[in-house]
């Protein structure tokens, strides 16, 4: 590469021949530097995966690397992409493949050279001292820097995350008829929702300004500015640099030029543009700064703060954007299940443009009950006799000082399980106090029972019997267990009854017994299409427990006794009390023996560690 000391524009730079190349390594990768060393523009390693890079422009004699431009950030490359500056005068960055990923689009005239510019700008020059083919202070990604100015027709893209430089939410727009507007948009298509912000300056705008006394300006034709953000930090002693974050807000940070090597230093917030952000997306639709289903808060520095409701957790901790789901399963809208949910209490937190229903004058008792009686009502926010009803997901949800309290529906009991917490009276006047007796095992005796709901819920009850360590044992493996399936060939667990000396468990109830019952009883044997479809159905609830939970389960103790018929001599797998659950990416375990004699596989006499297998032993 030739290099020599040329001027343009005022800024001294090292001439980057014609021919030049990058390369993105994995190890060390090399850079086009300023002639100060402020700024470097290379390959630039994700931190989430180092073997991708964008091709980016950042603050190099700091620790912190900062990037305040990037080419093909939607499309990182892989290590072994190559950017080369080719004869004819383009940037053209290509993949280890020879695939072309971005290329810059000169607008006229021989380019002779590059340059990485002092002042954080890289140009295509000409050899003429003030026209460059192209420059990337002309195509802005989602920062500005002292001395560049933004043209009409211009914008800035917010990435979509810190650590994610696609496209983002929100974009600034200096539009073409000197209006200078904040967009909150779709990702990844780009839609515009409308906008958030506006400077009212339709007819006077010429370009956005960040000059070099620190301020961000909107210059208008009457020779006045419209101040974005304003600061008396000379660029001598900071770093500066403004961008538009992913939460949608423009901020002006700045770094300490003194001791800049310093672990210590940092950038700090000096300025933003006046929006609060958590009360501004009031669309009719997108999800808000936070994404479905959680709310924003702000802190100290007036960042937002995205966090879930009660009852819910970020569907992807490390990409939060992606927003919330219910930790728990969804009321049923075919069966009243409303005792079964309870409500988490949120002050001064709203949800406040998405209400399906409202209610005045009311209570707040009476607001509890007509949410937890909807099966569509998600949360409901009371406030001085109001009452709003909303459904999921969840949109713009913020802290919002004097907004009541709102009232979040979650199940009740374990939000694991998503089981409902039953007292020993409430399950004692169910059986009508244990009176129509179903069947006994080897830990309890199972009865018929008939929960108090509208409408009316048939259950099998099993009291477990003295609660010695062995009983306590399996009766939380069985909650934890089946609480968190959910399939039609499993006996679905309605809930448990943990109160003082007392155990028990409510099944939904089986009308044709165990499958032990219907074979060798007394009755008409099942003919060979229900016995298929018995059988079938087995074996579609074992590969279940096996292959489809989240958390692999051995059964343990398959016999005709634990296999239950409904109705419709639908089976059902049932008794998890010996069941074995594995750790993701487990496929056996040791564990002591267990099951029943007949059915148990030949594994367990050997001491062997024990796979799936023993659930299918024949």
């Amino acid at each position: 590469m030739l290099v020599s000391r040329l001027t343009s524009k005022a800024q001294t730079y090292t001439n980057i021949s014609l021919g030049s190349s990058l390369s993105a390594l994995t190890q060390t990768t090399p850079s086009w530097t300023s002639p100060s060393g402020d700024f470097a523009f290379r390959f630039h390693p994700l931190s989430k995966d180092t073997t991708l890079f964008i091709l980016a422009i950042y603050f190099n004699n700091i620790p912190e690397k900062t990037i305040v431009w990037s080419a093909n950030g939607d499309n990182p490359a892989q290590a072994g992409s190559k950017l080369t500056l080719t004869p004819g005068g383009r940037l053209n960055l290509t993949n280890p493949s020879g695939q072309e990923i971005w290329t810059s689009y000169a607008g006229g005239g021989v380019v002779t050279h590059a340059a990485m510019l002092d002042n954080g700008n890289f140009v295509l020059a000409t050899g003429l001292s003030s026209i460059n083919a192209w420059e990337s202070f002309d195509q802005p990604t989602d920062t500005i820097l002292p001395s560049q100015e933004l043209s009409l027709g211009s914008a800035l893209q917010a990435r979509l995350t810190e650590m994610d430089y696609s496209p983002g939410r929100f974009q600034i727009q200096i539009q073409p008829d000197g209006n200078l507007v904040f967009y909150y948009v779709a990702h990844p298509t780009g839609f515009s929702y409308g906008p958030y912000w506006s400077s009212n300056t339709v007819g006077s705008g010429t370009k956005l300004v960040f000059d070099a006394s620190g301020s961000v300006y909107l210059a208008l034709k009457n020779n006045t500015a419209y101040k974005v953000t304003e600061s008396s930090i000379s660029a001598k002693d900071y770093y500066q640099w403004g961008t538009l974050d992913p939460d949608g807000v423009f901020r002006q940070y700045i770094y300490p030029k003194i001791n800049m090597s310093s672990r210590d230093n940092a950038w700090s917030i000096m300025t933003s543009a006046a929006i609060h952000i958590c009360a501004s997306l009031k669309f009719q639709f997108g999800s808000g700064v936070c994404r479905f289903n959680s709310y924003c808060r702000l802190d100290s520095s007036q960042k937002s703060i995205c966090e879930c409701a009660k009852g819910y957790s970020f569907i992807d901790e490390d990409f939060k954007y992606k927003g919330c789901k219910p930790d728990f399963t969804a009321q049923r809208c075919d069966i009243d299940e409303s005792k079964l949910y309870r409500f988490e209490e949120m002050l001064d937190t709203d949800w406040p443009d998405f209400n399906y229903e409202k209610y005045y004058p009311i209570n707040e008792d009476e607001c509890r009950s007509l949410c937890l009686e909807d099966c569509l009502c998600a949360i409901a926010t009371f406030q001085s006799g109001n009452c709003w009803k909303k459904r999921l997901p969840l949109t713009n949800g913020m802290v919002k000082i004097g907004s009541g309290k709102a009232l979040i529906k979650v199940s009740i009991g374990n939000s694991t399980t998503n089981l409902q917490s039953f007292t020993y009276k409430e399950l004692e006047e169910a059986t009508d106090k244990f009176k129509e007796e179903l069947g006994r095992g080897a830990f309890g005796i199972v009865y018929k029972g008939v929960l108090n709901s509208s409408p009316a819920i048939q259950v099998a009850v099993k009291k477990l019997d003295k609660m010695e360590e062995e009983l306590q044992k399996e009766f939380e493996n069985e909650v934890m267990t089946i609480g968190r399936t959910h399939h039609k060939n499993l006996v679905c667990l309605l809930g448990f009854c943990n109160e003082g000396p007392n155990r028990l468990l409510a099944y939904e109830f089986m009308s044709h017994g165990s499958l032990s019952r219907y074979l060798f009883e007394g009755g008409p044997k099942p003919e060979w299409h229900q016995r298929q479809k018995i059988a079938f159905g087995i074996g579609r609830g074992i590969t279940y427990l096996h292959e489809e939970c989240r958390s692999q389960i051995i059964h343990c103790d398959i016999k005709p006794q634990n296999i239950l018929l409904d109705d419709s001599l639908e089976a059902r797998i049932s008794n998890f009390g010996l069941a074995k659950l594995l750790n993701t990416g487990q496929t056996r375990t040791n564990t002591g023996i267990r099951g029943t004699k007949g059915y148990v596989a030949p594994e367990w006499f050997k001491k062997m560690a024990i796979t799936a297998k023993v659930d299918v032993y024949i």
